[in-house]
């Protein structure tokens, strides 16, 4: 089951980390292409984690290519 548009996450990647929403990242948060289709990578996971297990994480650690994406739910 996808996360409610408005819950809020943190997202971290390398040095930087900044809070947004789950819709801003569907919708697409930053500038750079690549960067936008990670983290929507890293929240379909993190939402595939939720649906399959019992106890339902709140983050989730992704590397794509040569970048590291932290996306935890607040």
């Amino acid at each position: 089951m996808p996360l409610s548009n408005n819950t809020k996450v943190r997202i971290v990647t390398g040095n930087i980390s900044f809070f947004t929403t789950v819709k801003q990242i569907r919708e697409c948060i930053g500038s750079h292409a690549d960067f936008n289709l990670h983290c929507i990578k890293a929240l379909n996971s993190l939402e595939e984690l939720r649906d399959n297990n019992d106890i339902k994480p709140i983050g989730v650690n992704c590397v794509f290519g040569n970048s590291y994406i932290q996306l935890d739910i607040l």
